[in-house]
Protein backbone atom coordinates (compact mmCIF):
# COMPACT_ATOMS: atom_id res chain seq x y z
CA UNK A 1 0.00 0.00 0.00
CA UNK A 2 1.27 3.22 -1.04
CA UNK A 3 1.33 6.52 1.48
CA UNK A 4 -1.50 8.11 -1.13
CA UNK A 5 -3.82 5.05 -0.80
CA UNK A 6 -3.27 5.35 3.19
CA UNK A 7 -4.28 8.86 3.59
CA UNK A 8 -7.02 8.60 1.33
CA UNK A 9 -8.64 6.43 3.25
CA UNK A 10 -8.33 8.00 6.35
CA UNK A 11 -9.84 10.81 4.61
CA UNK A 12 -12.65 8.30 4.09
CA UNK A 13 -12.92 6.87 7.45
CA UNK A 14 -12.99 10.80 8.44
CA UNK A 15 -15.77 11.77 6.25
CA UNK A 16 -17.94 8.75 6.84
CA UNK A 17 -17.38 9.87 10.74
CA UNK A 18 -17.88 13.34 10.47
CA UNK A 19 -21.39 13.02 8.60
CA UNK A 20 -22.34 10.29 10.75
CA UNK A 21 -22.13 13.33 13.62
CA UNK A 22 -23.88 15.66 11.55
CA UNK A 23 -26.47 13.27 10.92
CA UNK A 24 -26.99 12.57 14.70
CA UNK A 25 -26.29 15.23 15.61
CA UNK A 26 -29.21 17.32 13.16
CA UNK A 27 -31.78 14.57 14.02
CA UNK A 28 -31.94 14.48 17.65
CA UNK A 29 -34.59 16.85 18.75
CA UNK A 30 -34.48 18.49 22.41
CA UNK A 31 -35.79 16.18 25.22
CA UNK A 32 -39.47 15.94 24.81
CA UNK A 33 -41.84 16.20 27.66
CA UNK A 34 -43.23 12.82 28.71
CA UNK A 35 -46.74 12.33 28.53
CA UNK A 36 -49.07 12.60 31.22
CA UNK A 37 -51.15 9.77 32.69
CA UNK A 38 -54.53 10.37 33.64
CA UNK A 39 -55.97 8.14 35.77
CA UNK A 40 -59.41 6.56 34.04
CA UNK A 41 -62.61 8.26 35.74
CA UNK A 42 -64.56 5.45 38.28
CA UNK A 43 -67.95 4.37 37.11
CA UNK A 44 -70.23 6.94 39.01
CA UNK A 45 -71.55 6.62 42.25
CA UNK A 46 -75.59 6.06 41.56
CA UNK A 47 -76.42 6.74 45.28
CA UNK A 48 -77.61 9.93 45.07
CA UNK A 49 -81.34 10.19 43.61
CA UNK A 50 -83.53 12.44 42.07
CA UNK A 51 -87.35 12.33 42.39
CA UNK A 52 -89.82 13.88 39.87
CA UNK A 53 -93.09 13.52 39.89
CA UNK A 54 -95.27 12.21 36.96
CA UNK A 55 -99.25 12.69 37.75
CA UNK A 56 -99.53 9.93 39.74
CA UNK A 57 -96.35 8.44 39.63
CA UNK A 58 -93.25 9.81 41.50
CA UNK A 59 -90.09 8.79 38.84
CA UNK A 60 -87.15 8.19 41.25
CA UNK A 61 -83.83 7.77 39.61
CA UNK A 62 -79.77 7.17 40.28
CA UNK A 63 -78.93 8.42 36.78
CA UNK A 64 -79.96 9.29 33.24
CA UNK A 65 -78.15 9.25 30.11
CA UNK A 66 -78.29 8.34 26.31
CA UNK A 67 -78.94 4.35 25.73
CA UNK A 68 -76.38 3.11 24.01
CA UNK A 69 -77.30 -0.32 23.56
CA UNK A 70 -80.11 -2.67 24.48
CA UNK A 71 -79.35 -6.89 25.57
CA UNK A 72 -80.98 -9.33 27.18
CA UNK A 73 -79.81 -9.09 30.67
CA UNK A 74 -77.79 -5.87 30.23
CA UNK A 75 -78.25 -2.66 28.63
CA UNK A 76 -75.25 0.75 28.23
CA UNK A 77 -76.52 4.03 29.21
CA UNK A 78 -73.77 6.79 28.47
CA UNK A 79 -71.32 4.21 28.17
CA UNK A 80 -72.15 2.51 31.54
CA UNK A 81 -72.94 -1.18 31.59
CA UNK A 82 -75.51 -1.98 33.87
CA UNK A 83 -77.07 -5.71 34.17
CA UNK A 84 -81.08 -5.40 34.36
CA UNK A 85 -83.15 -7.16 36.65
CA UNK A 86 -85.40 -9.66 36.04
CA UNK A 87 -87.98 -7.92 37.93
CA UNK A 88 -87.16 -4.89 35.52
CA UNK A 89 -90.56 -2.47 34.97
CA UNK A 90 -90.78 0.07 32.06
CA UNK A 91 -92.07 3.90 32.34
CA UNK A 92 -92.52 6.83 30.22
CA UNK A 93 -92.14 10.33 31.50
CA UNK A 94 -94.96 11.03 29.52
CA UNK A 95 -97.81 8.54 30.01
CA UNK A 96 -96.53 8.03 33.36
CA UNK A 97 -97.58 3.96 33.71
CA UNK A 98 -95.99 1.02 32.47
CA UNK A 99 -94.35 0.36 29.39
CA UNK A 100 -92.98 -1.62 27.11
CA UNK A 101 -89.43 -2.25 26.64
CA UNK A 102 -89.98 -1.78 22.86
CA UNK A 103 -90.71 1.90 23.39
CA UNK A 104 -87.20 2.61 24.09
CA UNK A 105 -84.36 2.38 20.97
CA UNK A 106 -81.12 3.38 21.21
CA UNK A 107 -80.38 7.11 21.05
CA UNK A 108 -83.60 6.89 23.39
CA UNK A 109 -82.93 9.65 26.40
CA UNK A 110 -83.19 7.25 30.05
CA UNK A 111 -83.53 7.88 33.44
CA UNK A 112 -83.00 4.58 35.74
CA UNK A 113 -83.14 3.42 39.00
CA UNK A 114 -80.92 0.76 40.31
CA UNK A 115 -81.20 -1.92 43.47
CA UNK A 116 -78.87 -3.00 46.01
CA UNK A 117 -76.99 -5.26 43.40
CA UNK A 118 -76.74 -2.28 41.19
CA UNK A 119 -79.34 -3.71 38.62
CA UNK A 120 -81.72 -1.46 36.61
CA UNK A 121 -85.21 -1.84 38.58
CA UNK A 122 -86.83 1.06 36.48
CA UNK A 123 -86.60 2.13 33.14
CA UNK A 124 -87.77 5.67 32.33
CA UNK A 125 -88.49 6.98 28.69
CA UNK A 126 -87.97 10.42 29.33
CA UNK A 127 -88.33 13.44 26.73
CA UNK A 128 -85.29 14.96 25.85
CA UNK A 129 -86.63 18.31 25.33
CA UNK A 130 -87.05 18.65 28.96
CA UNK A 131 -83.44 17.77 29.79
Amino acid sequence: MNRTTKKTGQVWKATVLMMVFLAWFIGSSPAKEALEVLPINPVPDFQASETRGTGSQKMIIHGLGIIGRIGKNEMVISDILLAVSPAITYYSEKIGYDVSLSNFKVGSLAGFRLNSEREIIELWLLDQKKY
